[in-house]
């Protein structure tokens, strides 16, 4: 199920968004702040990311989003947080 999010109730916050792996060499760094609008949900977060960073938004799509140590649920309308971790696709051998 598909929750709507209301954008008359968006309401736009500063979070720290934190880079791993390819996702962070691309940035160039490890860490910054960035205003979100919430709530939103994960492909709501990462569409917003990615517009601010067009060299990197393949990547970005990628990624998976973890709030307080725990992937988001695609869908899950996230209500505010103080960080974000952008965990981008790793392949192990």
């Amino acid at each position: 199920m598909v929750l709507e999010i209301d954008p008359i109730q968006q309401r736009s916050q500063t979070v720290k968004l934190v880079f791993y792996a390819q996702l962070r060499d691309l940035m160039g760094r490890a860490e910054m702040q960035m205003t979100l609008n919430f709530p939103s949900n994960e492909k709501d977060l990462l569409n917003q990311i990615a517009s601010e960073f067009p060299a990197a938004q393949a990547l970005i799509f990628r990624c998976r989003i973890a709030v307080d140590d725990e992937y988001l649920s695609q869908d899950f309308p996230v209500e505010s947080a103080s960080q974000l971790d952008l965990i981008s696709p790793i392949s192990g051998g």
